[in-house]
C-alpha cells in the first residue's frame, strides 16, 4: 500500500504509536515526522507541545512537504490504545 501511494505523489508519514506515552510525545512526534522546519514555532520552542500547534502542523505541512496529498500511518496502535486510550482517542 505504501509503495502504491508514494507512486501517486502522496507524502507518507509514519508514527510508531507504541512510543507515545503522553500528549506531549504525540505532539513532538507529529512535528518531527511532518519535518517541521526548525524555529517554525519560535526561537524558544523547538517543538510546540500543545493542541494549537498540532492543528497548525496539520494545516501547514503541505508548505514544507509539497505533495498532491498527505497520509499518516500509525503503527503500534494496539499498544497505544492499550496503554494510553485517552491519547489514542484524540
Amino acid at each position: 500500500m505504501l509503495e502504491e501511494l508514494q507512486g501517486q505523489d502522496i507524502a507518507i508519514f509514519e508514527i510508531d504509536g507504541a512510543t507515545i506515552h503522553s500528549e506531549k510525545d504525540l505532539y513532538k512526534k507529529v512535528a518531527i515526522v511532518f519535518k517541521m522546519p526548525e524555529g517554525w514555532y519560535g526561537p524558544l520552542e523547538k517543538y510546540a507541545t500543545n493542541p494549537n500547534a498540532f492543528l497548525e502542523y496539520l494545516e501547514d505541512v503541505s508548505e514544507w512537504v509539497p505533495a498532491k496529498n498527505h497520509a499518516v500511518f500509525l503503527y503500534g496502535a494496539t499498544k497505544l490504545w492499550k496503554n494510553h486510550p485517552q491519547i489514542a482517542g484524540w
